[in-house]
């Protein structure tokens, strides 16, 4: 919970510095940007962008952990993980309609969702979202799921030496009001309760904070401002405002009063934190200065912001002999803070009465550079500030995400009063930002017993981590607001251990909830059972493909798993009064190279009869004449609408390169997906001859029966089916096929066809003249050979893709005139082990080739810095950022019951292991700088890329 929760914060922190970086002067407003504000209270911003193919819709509530009271500390967060699990309507109603890309974050002073959309889908999926805003319900499952893994996290996490660094300082700073901070671990979330009193609590929560008055839309990309207007007023206008308003002690923007919380002690303190893991060959010092009351203006967060970007300025100032320091700011818009961190072997303590004495040589220096402080420097800051507000108006999409990232801050207002308040600042402002300071010790606990003594006659407040107690109190807590820039290796190794047993403790837990077993017909079946769901996902995976019949034959088979499923579908709707199954499952299909499924989500109390009907369909999936007609003309035409797509054309492309050659020729070839002369006998044997126990795997994830071997025995098993006939009988052997992968470059002309779903008579008349079209944008392929799935190379291999995957992203979206949009790793390399990275919209080959080999050369530069006895950037946050980056990447693999049980599909076809999706979690949470370096060499410096353009891209 807690590593995520740094994440957020700092995606949520650079936001914050694009954000503030804005003015108020229309001139730096990005054109076709829109604000409307409801009856209701409901703000809405609009931005129109007719340069994306979906809409991105974000709705912010001011539900963020800094408006929590004491009683329902913790339930914003349990709130906020529930949101995308209302009961009305689900998520897989925003699924049919297109939506993806799901988020949900609570921060300090707001709670954000996101989701994208297909333009032709936005009033549809606005409905739904409305529906569920309106309406909020949560299943006693889902509660109960969602708490006890919060719950599970929290105590884990408070038993660590990172749980215990992450929140003594707020148990300090903040000791009138500990529970605004997420660091805060006995909060009312972890006491005793029942279902129906969460419930109770997550109710108060949405009718004071869920509401319009205290909510705002954000929407972005190709839809006019009016139509999003329009449809947000019909689905949203009548979205009752809030009957009970938030006592002034939960406003961020409150006024401060005597009896109103404070979180800041103007006297400041100093602590000495004792823990046996912390190392033992080195000290650290946090030296902090805060806010000087709760929800401080942002004259003061400018302040505070200028102050740090001069102090990191003077940085060479401040480092003690043989220790090295770090300055930082950080700022949620309830308090600002500036960090100074040091670390000091603990040998220079040798000869020294206190290891606290470096500490009053770092407090004097940062004084001195203080003092120091001129017109000048200011000056410069200002200049910075004005830089990074060009670096954040330099695109749409980075504007209205700053804007909503902030917003709850103060609306819009404070998003464009921030910079203008940096800009107005006076020297002696930015000298005021330096309160009397905190001062924090983190020494080993061998180390506090030869100084104890001194440690009390100077005064020092010691706080000890307690014996890995899962409540461990607030006051033995800590927050570390230096970002854990610790450059020593030591200190890596340690944050590693933690990520590692983190990792550790969830991939155990999960594994102790899965089964496997092989039925008496020679059925393998995997099972993951997950706590608090009363659904089950079911898949039926049949080995064999598009190549079970041979390379003259595809489609076959993705025609036979069509017909069980229709077979499946009429046995559901015939069955007796007394069979009737109430919630009718979506059946679908899916076929590939080397297998083909049928899967449904159904609870689970239907799963029983469900196995019935599905058993009796597979031993009965004859077809008539008129069925197999039907299935392949479908089939022909959904396959031929596929290769519309450029994407597709460059993927066929690639593959007829890489595998066309000889034999297998017909299955990369370009004409038809489905042989024009497959026959009726041929689908009717293809039909009968699907079931063929030796080659069907059976994968079931959720709320699985503990007997569940008994009831699918007694469907599937040796006594329950009939043997398939020899003469159904197909002998399939997986065929391997080695890419003919060479370095080089393809170019590949493209058929652009452009669809509408504008209806004929609302088209408008022809134009008298067509003017042929020549920049289409089209993407680009880069293709590498990747690692053998299953292996720890592979894993680390798919997170360094995903990596340069985003930074060239993130530098294509920051810049003018960039060669491409964005880029996109696809590592799902088996069998061919083979991966790419996919460009969007690319303007220049040659540009775009030239920011790849940019990107590796900084990537490769910060790996060789790692290798230096002190490096520049610490080896603690490039691994675990990579490591996080890829995990957040992969995390909506996660999110429902179908994606994970095909994760475990995946494994269970490809490694032997339908596990395999914890164990990639484990070998990337043990990957270390020298695992990095070794795969990036090998498969991605060192490798021979095959380039793959559109004919119609220029050079």
């Amino acid at each position: 919970m807690h590593a995520k929760s740094v994440l957020r914060l700092l995606a949520a922190l650079c936001l914050f510095f694009a954000a503030h970086s804005a003015t108020a002067q229309s001139d730096f407003l990005p054109e076709n940007f829109y604000s409307y504000k409801l009856e209701n209270g409901l703000e809405l911003y609009v931005q129109e962008d007719f340069t994306v193919p979906a809409l991105k819709v974000e709705y912010v509530t001011k539900a963020g952990t800094a408006r929590q009271q004491k009683d329902t500390a913790g339930f914003f967060r349990l709130y906020s993980a529930l949101f995308w699990q209302n009961a009305v309507p689900g998520i897989r109603a925003y699924e049919r309609e297109g939506a993806n890309g799901f988020s949900a974050e609570c921060a300090s002073s707001q709670s954000r969702y996101g989701f994208t959309v297909p333009v032709q889908s936005f009033e549809k999926v606005l409905a739904l979202f409305a529906s569920a805003l309106k309406q909020p319900k949560f299943s006693d499952s889902a509660i109960r799921n969602e708490f006890e893994s919060l719950k599970s996290e929290s105590a884990s996490y408070a038993s660590s030496a990172g749980g215990f660094i992450n929140a003594a300082v707020d148990a300090q700073v903040l000791s009138r009001s500990p529970w605004k901070k997420d660091s805060f671990l006995q909060s009312a979330l972890f006491a005793k309760m029942n279902t129906e009193a969460a419930r109770q609590k997550l109710s108060r929560i949405a009718r004071i904070w869920y509401v319009p008055n205290q909510s705002a839309l954000f929407v972005s990309g190709p839809l006019n401002a009016q139509t999003v207007l329009d449809t947000v007023k019909k689905e949203l206008a009548d979205w009752e405002y809030a009957v009970y308003s938030p006592p002034d002690t939960d406003r961020i923007d409150a006024p401060q009063t005597p009896d109103a919380p404070k979180t800041s002690n103007a006297q400041g303190g100093r602590f000495v934190l004792v823990s046996d893991d912390f190392s033992k060959d080195f000290n650290q010092a946090l030296i902090q200065y805060t806010a000087p009351a709760f929800g401080a203006d942002n004259l003061h967060s400018a302040a505070a912001w200028a102050a740090a970007e001069i102090l990191r300025q003077k940085q060479s100032l401040l480092d003690p002999a043989q220790g090295e320091t770090d300055v930082s700011f950080s700022a949620d818009g309830v308090d600002s803070r500036i960090s100074v961190q040091a670390l000091f072997p603990a040998s220079l303590h040798a000869q020294k009465d206190n290891p606290a004495d470096n500490i009053e040589a770092l407090l004097n220096a940062v004084n001195k550079a203080v003092r120091s402080v001129s017109e000048g420097d200011l000056t410069e800051a200002q200049t910075r500030a004005r830089f990074l507000q060009t670096q954040a108006l330099k695109g749409p999409e980075s504007f209205i995400r700053a804007l909503s990232a902030n917003w709850a801050y103060g609306g819009a207002k404070y998003f464009f009063e921030w910079p203008k308040s940096v800009q107005s600042l006076t020297l002696q402002q930015v000298k005021d930002a330096f309160t009397p300071p905190w001062i924090f010790l983190f020494v080993h606990t061998s180390q506090y017993n030869l100084y104890e003594k001194r440690f009390a006659k100077d005064g020092w407040t010691v706080i000890k981590q307690g014996k890995k107690s899962a409540g461990a109190s607030s006051t033995q807590t800590a927050k570390n607001r230096t970002e854990n820039r610790s450059k020593n290796q030591g200190e890596a190794d340690g944050a590693k251990s933690e990520r590692t047993k983190a990792v550790e403790s969830y991939a155990s837990y999960t594994e102790s909830l899965a089964e496997r077993f092989t039925l008496s017909s020679g059925i393998r079946v995997s099972v993951q059972r997950l706590p608090n769901t009363a659904w089950v996902c079911f898949i039926l995976n049949i080995r064999g493909g598009e190549l079970k019949y041979g390379f003259e034959k595809k489609g076959l088979e993705s025609l036979a798993v069509q017909n069980l499923a229709q077979t499946l579908r009429q046995k559901i709707a015939e069955s007796a009064a007394d069979k009737a199954i109430r919630n009718i499952p979506e059946i679908e299909t899916n076929t590939e190279l080397f297998s083909a499924r049928l899967s449904f989500t159904c609870p689970t109390e239907n799963l029983p009869l469900l196995t019935d009907f599905l058993s009796a369909s597979l031993q009965k999936n004859d077809v008539s004449l008129a069925q197999a007609d039907e299935l392949y003309f479908t089939e022909a035409f959904n396959r031929r609408s596929q290769d519309i797509s450029p994407d597709n054309q460059l993927q066929k492309a690639a593959m007829e390169t890489f595998f066309g050659a000889g034999v297998s020729a017909p299955l990369f070839a370009s004409a038809d997906k489905l042989l024009p002369s497959v026959t009726y006998d041929e689908i009717r044997n293809a039909c009968l001859s699907l079931y063929d126990p030796e080659n069907i795997d059976i994968i079931l994830c959720g709320d699985v029966p503990q007997r569940i071997k008994e009831t699918l025995e007694s469907r599937f098993g040796k006594e329950a089916v009939k043997p398939l006939s020899e003469q159904h009988k197909i002998a399939y052997t997986k065929t391997s096929f080695e890419p003919a992968f060479t370095e080089g470059e393809q170019t590949v002309r493209l058929r652009h066809v452009f669809l509408s779903d504008i209806p004929a008579d609302q088209a408008g008349e022809r134009p008298a003249k067509l003017i042929p079209t020549t920049d289409f944008s089209d993407p680009a392929l880069l293709y590498l050979k990747s690692p053998e799935f299953g292996t720890k190379e592979a894993v680390i291999f798919a997170a360094l893709m995903h990596e340069i995957a985003e930074r060239l992203t993130q530098k294509f979206q920051s810049a003018q005139n960039a060669p491409a949009l964005s880029v996109r790793a696809h590592t799902d390399a088996e069998p061919f082990f083979l991966s790419s990275l996919y460009f969007s919209k690319v303007k220049s080959k040659s540009r775009l080739q030239k920011a790849y080999k940019d990107c590796l050369r900084e990537f490769s530069s910060e790996l060789k810095e790692l290798q230096k006895p002190k490096p520049k950037i610490s080896a603690q946050n490039f691994c675990g950022g990579i490591a996080a980056r890829y995990a957040g990447a992969v995390s909506h693999s996660f999110m429902t019951l179908e994606s994970r049980a095909d994760l475990m599909r995946q494994g269970a076809e490809y490694a032997d292991n339908p596990s395999f999706y914890i164990e990639q979690m484990r070998m990337i949470g043990n990957a270390g700088v020298k695992d990095f370096e070794s795969v990036f060499s090998k498969y991605i410096e060192q490798a021979n890329l095959f380039w793959l353009f559109s004919a119609d891209t220029k050079r």
